[in-house]
């Protein structure tokens, strides 16, 4: 059954959902066959079968904003914080290994910073140590 010419070129409204269609001119009332199902695609083919799964990069969902902080004021100003920040990066770049993910910058740089925040803590320690001894030496 054709649409009245009347509806060529205005809007009428869909009977299912009230959604406003404009009517082209020729249209009729016969649905459209139903679109062709497109089959399934295959599985991509990776070119290196026995190569490791593709890493996921990690989120900031962990604490490595904090490892970083702290790796940074170990470095600037408080050496105490190397250690804190050197075995936290740690469990956090474990964590995210574990979970099969790219360890976070944040974390690996913190983790770093902590590391030389410590040797900064055990040159201070020697320093320290030397100038007691030659204080307690000199009476």
């Amino acid at each position: 059954m054709l649409l009245e010419k009347v509806h060529e070129g205005f809007e009428v409204p869909c009977p299912a959902c009230d959604h406003r269609f404009l009517v082209p001119a020729g249209a009729t009332d016969v649905p459209a066959p139903p679109a062709a199902v497109a089959p399934e695609a295959p599985p991509p083919v990776r070119a290196y079968p026995d190569a490791p799964p593709p890493v996921r990069y990690g989120d900031a969902s962990d604490d490595c904003t904090i490892v970083l902080v702290l790796g940074i004021v170990s470095v600037v100003a408080v050496p105490l914080l190397g250690p804190v920040a050197w075995i936290l990066g740690h469990r956090a770049r474990s964590r995210a290994r574990a979970e099969g993910r790219q360890p976070p910058t944040n974390a690996t740089v913190g983790w770093v910073l902590g590391i030389v925040g410590t040797a900064f803590l055990l040159l201070v320690g020697c320093f320290l140590s030397f100038m007691i001894a030659a204080v307690f030496r000199s009476r």
